[in-house]
């Protein structure tokens, strides 16, 4: 199954979608770090899992994988900050340059 059909799918079948995910994980895991396109993909994958996700722990460690391959996400640091109970007023005040 492709990765925008996952994607698709993540709003009927959440579960489904988050072992689809973890697989294109591995998969990517397994090829070359050094292609922009499969960094792109496996941040959109771990924040796309981060929303999936039931645990607040597994969310966070979801939040942090995609801030470890794009620092400047911002949604993801918003998120991870508010999980980990620390304040995010600076942080949401900034504008958003994209």
């Amino acid at each position: 199954m492709s990765f925008e059909k996952a994607k698709k799918m993540s709003y009927i079948f959440p579960q489904e979608a988050a072992t689809i995910f973890s697989k294109l994980l591995k998969d990517i895991d397994s090829c070359d770090h050094g292609c922009n396109e499969l960094t792109s993909m496996e941040e959109e994958i771990w924040f796309l899992l981060a929303g999936l996700s039931k645990e607040e722990g597994e969310k966070i460690s979801c939040l942090e994988n995609v801030l470890k391959l794009n620092p400047n996400h911002r949604q993801a640091k918003i998120d991870c900050l508010t999980l980990k109970g620390r304040t995010i007023y600076p942080l949401a005040r900034k504008k958003f340059k994209g």
